[in-house]
């Protein structure tokens, strides 16, 4: 069934050929721009999604790869759709369209045997060092605008097989800041496991993130490209006794690749944390150790892009 939008200047839009589907609406291809595709929304647009949605249009990030690569690592809202010709009622947005054959969900990448599955041997360990490189590159461009994600996790962030590259998707649930009237657009969503301790147990809608609780689910993220899909606090052992999920555990704050106790080991599954390179170490301990209780001692993007760039180098 085609579903009718408008744009700002009530030209008419008819959507259908559809090309993907979540919780809130459903991705069409835009007509006559196979560059972009549209989201609509299934049900009535609240005026705070307006808003922060305006807001992002006028301020977007600097995309790090648009230019120098042609390549949107970041599926950033670029014009607003209407369900009338008089432009009061939203329905919808335009964004960039991406080659989805190309792209997987990070998931499959994080789980070695599904990543095996579906590529075989052809993408690796280096692979994956690039991945978490180009990622921790798009979220720093995010931060500089003075925009959160909020929701990090393995299921909003697309990788393509044949070059690594990246792209954030969901950007309209991102957390976003008026400029003028100071008013904070939450992000409104999350996963447990991905979640700052602080955070964790809260109702979303209720806090303000920070660059700091992204970087905490930035760290979980990388730890899993980087070590074969293992989150940091799974263990196993007396200190985790009782702690039958992925979030209690992340609730105890023990890490254990930088605890030397028989009460507690790293998982069956989990590959050398010694593979690592040290500084990659030291920035993962920053972040699980003493970034479980001190925000501000977790590793930023930017640190991670720059450590990714020199051990490139």
């Amino acid at each position: 069934m085609a579903e009718i939008l408008y744009t700002g200047q009530g030209d008419r839009i008819t959507l259908s050929v559809e090309i993907g589907s979540g919780g809130e609406g459903t991705i069409f291809a835009s007509p006559g721009n196979e560059r972009e595709c549209i989201k609509f929304y299934s049900k009535p647009v609240s005026d705070d999604t307006c808003k922060k949605l305006a807001i992002m249009m006028q301020r977007p990030p600097q995309d790090p790869t648009r230019h120098i690569l042609n390549h949107h690592s970041i599926a950033w809202p670029t014009a607003l759709l209407y369900r009338d010709p008089s432009g009061r009622n939203v329905g919808g947005f335009c964004m960039p369209r991406l080659a989805m054959e190309q792209f997987e969900k990070a998931l499959v990448y994080t789980n070695w045997k599904d990543r095996t599955k579906k590529f075989g041997g052809v993408f690796t360990w280096k692979h994956l060092f690039t991945v978490a490189s180009n990622t921790a590159s798009a979220i720093a461009a995010i931060h500089d605008k003075g925009y959160c994600v909020g929701d990090i996790n393995e299921s909003n962030i697309l990788i393509a097989a044949r070059n690594a590259l990246v792209t954030l998707i969901d950007c309209d649930s991102f957390q976003v800041p008026d400029p003028m009237s100071q008013k904070v657009y939450r992000c409104g969503v999350g996963k447990g496991e991905y979640t700052a301790p602080e955070l964790l147990g809260r109702d979303y809608k209720d806090v303000d993130r920070t660059v700091a609780s992204d970087s905490f689910a930035l760290g979980v993220l990388l730890f899993q490209f980087l070590m074969e899909g293992t989150h940091p606090y799974q263990a196993k052992g007396k200190l985790v006794e009782g702690a039958d999920s992925t979030e209690a555990k992340l609730l105890r704050g023990n890490f254990a690749y930088a605890i030397r106790s028989r009460d507690i080991a790293p998982p069956d599954h989990a590959p050398p944390y010694e593979l690592l390179h040290p500084s990659m170490r030291e920035m993962f301990e920053r972040c699980f150790v003493a970034g479980h209780r001190d925000p501000k001692a977790r590793p930023t993007a930017h640190e991670w892009h720059d450590l990714f760039g020199k051990l490139k180098s």
